[in-house]
């Protein structure tokens, strides 16, 4: 009976040993989703400052998209301060029309996977973005490498992947 006991209690305390990094992993979890759909969420709104604010400002941060525009066609940017320049113009030209027409759509991601190693974490999803008035939709492989910095995540590494070959309509039409 003395066993059973000293089994149970060894088991309770185990688990209550680990209840704090199962809560902070789920907190963690939940913050840099956050930080994903805010990021997205200032792109569309062309709030330059507060979509900044998603980002590392470090000369090693790498952005690359597929913009669904023509077969082949990414954007890659190195560096903060790269990606900065290229996203200001983007903030401040003629892409009004394209943001309300993306505020139109149903973005859902789904599929996560998110792998927190201390102050780093790797996070891929898929993203799909369906226009019902347009008859569009479209689907990426998003991938992201986050840092932990003072207590906030940040995006160090984005990657958009594009489904061509399954987007309505097709996209790209050759492979």
């Amino acid at each position: 009976m003395q066993t059973k006991f000293l089994t149970a209690l060894r088991t309770l305390l185990f688990f209550a040993a680990t209840l704090p990094a199962v809560y902070a992993q789920n907190s963690d979890e939940e913050a840099i989703r956050k930080l994903i759909s805010n990021e997205t969420e200032m792109w569309l709104d062309r709030n330059a400052e507060a979509w900044a604010a998603s980002f590392v400002h470090e000369p090693y941060l790498t952005w690359t998209v597929t913009n669904g525009g023509d077969p082949g066609d990414v954007v890659t940017m190195r560096g903060w301060e790269a990606l900065k320049g290229f996203m200001m113009n983007w903030f401040e030209g003629e892409t009004a029309e394209f943001a309300k027409e993306m505020r139109k759509s149903k973005m859902t991601n789904d599929h996560w996977n998110i792998q927190i190693r201390g102050n780093v974490a790797f996070v891929a999803f898929e993203q799909r973005v369906e226009n019902d008035e347009k008859k569009t939709k479209v689907s990426s492989t998003e991938t992201r490498v986050c840092e932990k910095r003072d207590g906030a995540w940040k995006i160090a590494m984005q990657t958009t992947l594009a489904d061509f070959k399954d987007a309505t309509p097709p996209i790209r039409t050759n492979y």
